[in-house]
């Protein structure tokens, strides 16, 4: 996948429910609900126990369209492990050249977290498809707006700590994508009520990106 292709990808899936804090049966339910609520993104982050496990379950659970990726993926061992359990993109917390550079020869995306402006420069001069900012609570929406005032050519995904309530925030604020926490999205909820909910957030992010793509887009 080229960078460009990466970047679409972000934009057209909008969120990305984080699976985690839970077990692994609990998770593949969540997974469940969220698919058919239509948020049609997963990340499963390689530090929840079964990690591995659950992305090959869902690989097979799920339908073709529905993207799988890897979170907390800290080298290019990690990289390739959970390429072959049926990753579809990677998540880094952090900026690795080696696993930007993995990504590139097997045409995966990989979305390098950073914080600072030189950080998000640093990720998109080594080739990520597009940048995670991290941590986008501690941050800020407005945060967001004005490095994408700066480096509007480069793809944010807004990520870490952030609730229901400020997701479509990140989004108005210029992010391509904010990726939630699963629990934000079915804590308290199961069965219908938390596809229900889910339907109601993934309208949201959609109402919030509408603006945004009638805007001409910037290159660079």
């Amino acid at each position: 996948m080229e960078r460009g292709e990466a970047a679409e990808l972000l934009k057209k899936t909008g969120m990305i429910a984080s699976l985690r804090g839970a077990d692994r049966d609990r998770l593949a339910a969540a997974a469940q609900w969220l698919y058919e609520g239509g948020i049609h993104a997963l990340e499963i982050p390689l530090n929840t126990v079964g990690a591995y496990y659950l992305i090959k379950d869902l690989r097979k659970q799920l339908p073709k369209k529905a993207l799988i990726g890897a979170g907390a993926v800290l080298d290019a061992a990690d990289a390739k492990a959970a390429l072959e359990a049926g990753a579809s993109f990677l998540f880094t917390p952090g900026i690795d050249k080696k696993v930007i550079r993995f990504g590139q020869d097997v045409k995966v995306p990989v979305y390098a977290g950073a914080a600072t402006p030189t950080e998000v420069i640093k990720a998109w001069k080594y080739g990520a498809g597009g940048v995670r900012l991290f941590p986008a609570v501690s941050l800020g929406p407005g945060y967001a707006a004005e490095l994408r005032h700066e480096l509007g050519h480069i793809p944010l995904i807004a990520a870490g700590g952030i609730g229901r309530a400020q997701a479509a925030e990140y989004i108005r604020a210029g992010c391509a994508a904010v990726c939630l926490d699963c629990a934000a999205v079915t804590l308290g909820f199961s069965g219908a009520d938390a596809v229900k909910l889910a339907a109601g957030l993934a309208e949201e992010i959609r109402e919030a990106l509408r603006p945004a793509e009638e805007e001409a887009p910037v290159g660079r």
